[in-house]
């Protein structure tokens, strides 16, 4: 025995180390696992609460159209806090009507968005490609925010100031929110207090 050294205090303090190492990943796995994760909110409720509140809307509603706006707005990076202001455009210009062939003030304005020649001259896109226009759109506006922010006071969100450039003309570039806006949080009223439990 005196020619072999005795190696059970090494392995007593490597077994006492990997224990030590278990126990801090169980640690950290529970810990994160507590944290409270921000989730994104299903579309559904959404959806329904567009479906079911926009007046005169084209019967019957087309659901996945409504689904694939919501899913244009994500792709644009539109703030989650906005979320569904392409439903409610979409509703007070179109009716959610994907499909609407009718032009206003005499020929103009066109697609699911009314919008005016401008857009085709910039941009080059078919208003009638209601695709490309939705994200066309979303796209102009985003590129607008930091203009808005130059311009207006601190109160107003500078993306909602530009998203009403958009949809009814600068005007000035007055500080203001569109009908757009002020239908979706009627919307978002209505969501919390039907989905609220």
């Amino acid at each position: 025995d005196a020619g072999f050294p005795h190696s059970s205090g090494r392995q007593d303090e490597g077994f006492g180390q990997m224990l030590e190492v278990i126990f801090l990943t169980i640690a950290v796995t529970f810990l994160t696992s507590a944290q409270p994760q921000t989730k994104e909110p299903s579309d559904g409720p959404l959806i329904e609460i567009a479906a079911t509140g926009c007046r005169h809307a084209v019967k019957p509603v087309d659901r996945p159209f409504l689904r694939e706006l919501l899913d244009i707005e994500r792709k644009a990076g539109w703030p989650l806090k906005h979320r569904g202001l392409l439903l409610a455009s979409v509703c007070r210009e179109a009716r959610l009507d994907k499909d609407i062939a009718k032009c206003g003030d005499g020929g103009k304005s066109c697609g699911i968005l009314q919008a005016r020649t401008w857009i085709v001259d910039r941009y080059g896109i078919d208003r009638k490609d209601w695709r490309a226009l939705a994200s066309t759109y979303l796209k102009h506006v985003l590129s607008l925010k930091r203009k808005a922010k130059r311009k207006c006071p601190r109160k107003f969100d500078p993306l909602l100031v530009a998203q009403a450039w958009v949809a009814s003309g600068p005007k000035g570039h007055t500080c203001r929110y569109s009908r757009h806006y002020g239908l979706l949080k009627r919307w978002k009223r209505k969501l919390r207090w039907t989905y609220k439990r």
